[in-house]
């Protein structure tokens, strides 16, 4: 299939750069997805229910201070990362402002004396 030119000594395909020959694709270590830790997650770790987790997370001051340590221990050991994108998703809310300029002859002009 290849000259053996081609092979380096590790058995591997040298192909020309940004071009991967399929024995090289074969070879790669298959590199597997992290799963996302969710507030479910979280709430069985802490023992405590989801709305708790959530209410900690959005930093409401009805959760008790041992149950709040609690539940913040746990999602640091989790490894738990805010996603905003993920929750822009589900809300359908952005909280972004639009600007839209009419005028492109804009320059700001300074007196400088």
């Amino acid at each position: 299939m290849f000259p053996p030119s081609a092979r380096h000594s590790t058995g591997f395909v040298v192909s020309p750069p940004g071009i991967l020959s399929q024995d090289v694709i074969a070879r790669a270590p298959a590199i597997e997805a992290k799963p996302r830790v969710t507030l479910r997650d979280i709430a069985n770790d802490a023992s405590v229910s989801r709305a708790t987790v959530s209410l900690v997370l959005r930093d409401v001051p009805v959760v008790a201070k041992k149950t709040r340590e609690k539940v913040l221990r746990s999602m640091s050991r989790l490894g738990y990362v805010y996603h905003r994108g993920a929750a822009s998703l589900r809300t359908q809310r952005t909280h972004a402002i639009g600007l839209i300029v009419t005028d492109t002859d804009f320059t700001p002009k300074l007196d400088c004396p």
